[in-house]
């Protein structure tokens, strides 16, 4: 250690040792539990308009490591988990990287197990790396428990520089059982990020495809049409990376043979304090005579407060 954070060898220790000291095994049985699967079943939600089941799937220490070193993440930022299951990738953070982590879980058991581990890191971290404060270590990362769509959970989503989201294989879309003919969570997520400070960046494992186009395409089809690029073009810029792992390494559920798990990493772009928006390709457009962008998203709010934001 550092004296403020985990090696990733002792974080490894500090897992295997919290797993034993809440009951199981290894963290492999805690995947296993029915707390953690119970809600991959078909209408395991009756809570939620926007999904039905809310699949799980752990990302694996190596990996969750390899996406800490793509977009640089230090002691002085925010992360996020959306999605956090038993709290790992959150503990992960905070633990190897010295940063303050969250995690938001819509589920209580899972919820139930993350707060178990957590509230066991001091001892665990005494135990295997004495150097490291591990009563700072667990103050650092806040779990809660909520839906990603209800507007309560709005700062603690937003006000951070780092956010990752496993929506692996459409967990965030079609599989989610869920969604309107308006949004389904992946929706969410990429109105969530548009809200996210300029200089943020989001991490997925598929695609927002609701984003639209990045400032880079955006300046590209201004391009093509004649007109100069602009700076306020879009309100992200994008770029996809190609894990060098081995895909069976990479998480819980095994992906032997599947091809190599690409990242999909969003960055805010803009002035300071800027509001999410588009410029208009067409230089003829009336938001060009107001000076005005296109918003990036508009607000719902139907029954019970929950909608896109």
């Amino acid at each position: 250690s550092d004296g403020a954070r985990l090696s990733f060898t002792n974080f490894g220790l500090v897992i295997a040792d919290l797993a034993l000291k809440c009951g199981y095994q290894s963290v492999c049985e805690i995947d296993a539990s029915g707390a953690v699967k119970v809600g991959n079943r078909v209408s395991a939600l009756t809570t939620t308009k926007y999904q039905n089941r809310a699949q799980y799937g752990r990302f694996l220490p190596p990996a969750t490591e390899e996406i800490f070193d793509l977009v640089g993440l230090a002691a002085h930022h925010t992360f996020l988990d959306i999605g956090s299951g038993i709290g790992l990738v959150a503990i992960q953070a905070a633990a190897t990287r010295g940063c303050r982590a969250r995690g938001l879980e819509l589920m209580a058991g899972r919820m139930r197990i993350a707060e178990e581990l957590r509230r066991g890191l001091r001892a665990s971290v005494r135990r295997v790396d004495a150097a490291v404060d591990g009563a700072d270590l667990q103050r650092r990362i806040e779990l809660r428990r909520g839906d990603l769509t209800d507007p309560a959970h709005l700062e603690f989503l937003t006000a951070v520089d780092v956010v990752f989201v496993n929506n692996y294989e459409c967990i965030f879309a079609a599989r989610s059982g869920g969604g309107t003919k308006a949004a389904n969570l992946d929706d969410h997520v990429a109105a969530l990020f548009s809200k996210m400070p300029v200089g943020s960046r989001c991490v997925t494992l598929e695609p927002l495809y609701t984003l639209g186009k990045s400032r880079t395409q955006a300046n590209e089809n201004r391009t093509r049409r004649g007109l100069l690029p602009r700076d306020d073009a879009s309100f992200f810029e994008y770029r996809q990376v190609s894990s060098r792992l081995d895909p069976s390494t990479i998480t819980s559920w095994g992906s032997t043979g599947a091809p190599q798990l690409l990242y999909h990493i969003y960055t805010r772009v803009g002035l300071p304090h800027s509001q999410a928006g588009f410029l208009c390709p067409n230089d003829d457009c009336d938001t060009h005579k107001t000076r005005s962008l296109i918003p990036a998203t508009y607000e719902s709010r139907p029954e019970k407060g929950v909608g896109l934001l």
